[in-house]
């Protein structure tokens, strides 16, 4: 089977929730390999992925949590496939979720990558404005642009990825690392971002890795606010009014 697009998937301690997603993903799609990075799950993960007979599925065993970004950036450089999804393990697709998310490409004019809409209890920039979910939901007929992702669910060209170095590891866990992507994408490559309004994917529990490992969300919140200033001032990109706006930045 060739191999279009690779699914990068972090997991820390959501065994239940990661099962799901794969069961989705296999329903549901069509030409793709499947990249776990367990990041020291002390659950029955690890029990779980050594026990997976699936034709096009790769595991990292990390033995400690070497974080988001860097678990992204583990599964990229095993990843073959033209496009990579960095996806949440707390996500269920549904029929041509992907499919959709491909013709965003051509809808959207220097389209660099894309994402759903929002999470059931988040928000989605668009325009300038941050939009409440659901009623966002029938507010778009077609493929619109976005000022950044979220980092649920978010697909790219593997080149563009490798083009602005990836992910960017010295973040904590949670918030920044996708709008720091997303600004990469927009400032570095000037691509725009874009929501794929028809895609079907559902973000069941957002936050779902703070919860189930009782981590300080506005800790790591304000910790990784500070380090997206310093990288955006050591890359020069200054920022639109707007943009600082729809980030949290004020």
């Amino acid at each position: 089977m060739k191999i279009k697009t690779s699914i990068i998937i972090p997991n820390w301690n959501t065994r239940e929730l990661l099962e799901n997603c794969i069961n989705s993903i296999i329903k549901h799609t069509k030409y793709y390999e499947i990249i776990i990075i367990d990041n020291g799950s002390t659950d029955s993960s690890v029990e779980y992925l050594q026990s997976l007979n699936i034709a096009n599925l790769k595991v990292i065993f990390n033995k400690t949590n070497l974080g988001f970004s860097k678990a992204n950036n583990q599964g990229a450089e095993l990843a073959v496939g033209k496009y990579l999804c960095f996806m949440n393990s707390d996500i269920i697709v549904g029929a041509n979720w992907l499919d959709e998310m491909y013709k965003t490409f051509a809808n959207i004019s220097n389209c660099g990558a894309v994402g759903p809409l929002a999470n059931p209890d988040g928000f989605c920039v668009i325009q300038n404005k941050k939009i409440k979910y659901p009623q966002h939901k029938n507010q778009f007929d077609t493929d619109v642009c976005a000022n950044h992702l979220i980092g649920f669910c978010i697909l790219l060209p593997k080149q563009l990825f490798e083009e602005i170095n990836g992910w960017a590891e010295d973040f904590a866990l949670g918030n920044f690392e996708d709008t720091f992507l997303s600004v990469k994408i927009r400032y570095l490559a000037n691509k725009k971002l874009a929501i794929s309004v028809k895609a079907d994917v559902l973000h069941l529990q957002p936050s779902a890795t703070f919860i189930k490992n009782n981590v300080n969300y506005q800790d790591t919140y304000n910790k990784n606010k500070e380090i997206f200033l310093r990288k955006i001032q050591e890359l020069n990109i200054n920022l639109t009014e707007a943009d600082k706006k729809s980030f949290g930045l004020y």
